[in-house]
């Protein structure tokens, strides 16, 4: 794909966060992926998108944006818009076809060109619309609330609340909360892979299914002494943390979990040298 649809408003609200330097590497690895469509290498990525004084902050930005797979790190979403353009601009070519049938030996007289991008994301909405919607609380089903206080990133509420209703949840809501809580001991979700509200309402992500991560929390024994993990403590959260606990490091107040998981990993690979 040489062209890509980008919404600056949802784009700024996940990415507030980021240094100039991470900004910058997001943007061209999202380049680099919709380019050439295949798992991004992390070991030569911050050459490909010309930052090699900046690896540090490249890594970063797949943790945290990317996830890793045994051929590289890959982006779902971008994934999905991927796969919707091809099937987009497969559709039209065959549907020109249709329309435009000629003789074989009449040249085409047509061509198709390819169509904009459909993207999941929603339009923020402004703080007005959000009160408008929300000012009669009394409209506000008893267990939209409930699920709202248990949903772990609050974004898009009066919109989350109009698809709430639409979908008209009844005696299933139990089983909902239920899923989400176990979506929440995810790795993706532990790690801040989580969508958005609303589209977890319109997708109906409660019947996803998730594997959940190894606790190794709660294999610690009683002398609080971190036990062997293996080789799969960086495949989670609570191993993570686990290991860097037993190398002495601790996740410091406000630091983001991918550079915790960073200076874990760095300080491991520094102790088997």
């Amino acid at each position: 794909m040489h062209y890509y649809q980008f919404h600056i408003g949802d784009y700024a609200a996940h990415t507030r966060h980021l240094s100039l330097m991470e900004d910058l590497a997001y943007r061209r690895l999202l380049d680099l992926y919709y380019l050439h469509q295949k798992p991004i290498i992390a070991e030569i990525a911050a050459r490909q998108i010309g930052m090699k004084e900046y690896g540090q902050d490249v890594l970063a930005v797949l943790i945290e944006f990317f996830v890793e797979t045994q051929e590289g790190y890959v982006n779902l979403r971008a994934d999905r818009e991927i796969l919707n353009y091809i099937k987009q601009v497969d559709g039209g070519k065959k549907g020109a076809e249709k329309r435009w049938a000629k003789p074989s030996h009449t040249p085409p007289i047509a061509t198709t060109l390819p169509p904009p991008i459909a993207t999941i994301n929603q339009e923020p909405l402004t703080n007005n619309q959000d009160k408008q919607l929300l000012s009669d609380k009394s409209d506000v089903p008893d267990n939209f609330a409930q699920l709202w206080k248990a949903y772990p990133k609050k974004v898009g509420k009066s919109e989350t609340l109009k698809a709430w209703k639409a979908m008209k949840i009844n005696g299933e809501f139990p089983k909902i909360l239920e899923a989400l809580e176990r979506q929440k001991l995810s790795k993706k979700w532990k790690e801040g892979f989580i969508l958005d509200p609303v589209r977890w309402v319109k997708g109906k992500r409660w019947e996803d299914v998730v594997e959940v991560e190894p606790d190794f929390l709660s294999m610690l024994s009683d002398e609080n002494t971190p036990i062997d993990c293996g080789d799969s403590w960086k495949e989670s959260a609570s191993g993570i943390t686990v290991k860097g606990r037993s190398l002495g490091i601790e996740q410091q107040t406000g630091e983001p979990f991918p550079m915790f998981k960073i200076r874990v990993i760095e300080a491991e690979m520094m102790k088997s040298a």
